[in-house]
């Protein structure tokens, strides 16, 4: 059985508390750090960790937020992309066939446990580890995330959000702290981030191009998007989510913005997947981990 997450760290841009998360994920029994991947003008870090069981996993993971919490403070935090906490989103999926969707969902509610322990932190589940299967975007809009979405800019602890919690989170208190926020904590089937850089500097323009192209928009199935202010222009952001079924196309979402852009004559630039694919990370990961006996 193979698992792994993605925990999305609130910094991309101080490199010496980057070097100390990447010594905490990398020193972690019983758990490989696969990838690490800093965007800075995002101010934002994923690192991809794996493990044989929930257990195992979850403890890495959260070894990993705890000293996240110690050392970045989301007051003193300017961004591009939209964020809801110091350990913004960690998101858990099964690696291999042999690890059944309900092992990624007890790793979520084993890292929710245990974070909402971590004084002032509520924390969410969503997904197939929350008890209705909440979806991701739904929790984000209910928590006011994409607040600020208008100028692209976000500061410090979102006033949409601050304080007492519009819903009761699953862990934690139902109070936040200026200096972490929330964190929001699920399970799914592996999820492919994939950016196109549309060179420009019209946010408005490029929002249409984004929701024309997400599937809550009427786009392309299993895609989520957003458009942020990047460096040289602006990037429509993709989630290609995997419904189970078929997993939105890479290069259909490329294609299908470079016509969108066009009708709006938008140049294009680049055009590129976050970090390593699902096939790579899985022969990294048990080149790295032992099987279990």
């Amino acid at each position: 059985m193979l698992l792994g997450c993605n925990v999305y760290i609130s910094e991309g841009r101080n490199l010496a508390i980057l070097q100390k998360l990447k010594e905490v994920a990398q020193a972690q029994q019983r758990a490989a750090c696969l990838q690490t991947f800093s965007d800075e003008p995002y101010n934002r870090t994923s690192f991809t960790l794996a493990a044989r069981l929930p257990g195992q996993l979850a403890n890495a993971a959260v070894s990993l937020a705890r000293e996240a919490l110690q050392l970045v403070h989301l007051g003193e935090h300017t961004a591009s992309h939209p964020r809801v906490g110091t350990v913004d989103h960690i998101s858990c999926h099964p690696f291999s066939s042999e690890a059944p969707l309900a092992a990624a969902d007890e790793t979520a509610q084993l890292i929710g446990e245990q974070l909402g322990q971590s004084p002032g932190l509520p924390v969410f589940l969503y997904g197939t580890a929350h008890s209705h299967a909440r979806q991701l975007p739904r929790l984000r809009r209910e928590l006011g995330y994409f607040a600020g979405g208008k100028t692209g800019e976000w500061s410090g602890w979102g006033s949409s959000v601050a304080g007492s919690l519009k819903i009761a989170p699953d862990y934690g208190p139902d109070q936040a702290r200026p200096n972490h926020g929330v964190s929001l904590v699920g399970s799914g089937l592996w999820v492919t981030n994939f950016n196109v850089l549309l060179l420009t500097q019209e946010l408005r323009r490029a929002q249409q191009i984004s929701t024309l192209l997400s599937e809550r928009g009427g786009g392309l199935l299993g895609v989520q998007a957003m458009a942020l202010p990047h460096q040289d222009g602006i990037e429509v952001a993709c989630n290609l989510v995997n419904s189970g079924q078929k997993h939105p196309d890479p290069d259909e979402v490329k294609a299908r913005v470079r016509q969108l852009a066009t009708e709006q004559s938008i140049p294009v630039g680049n055009c590129y997947r976050i970090g390593k694919s699902l096939q790579e990370l899985i022969e990294e990961a048990n080149a790295q981990l032992p099987e279990e006996s």
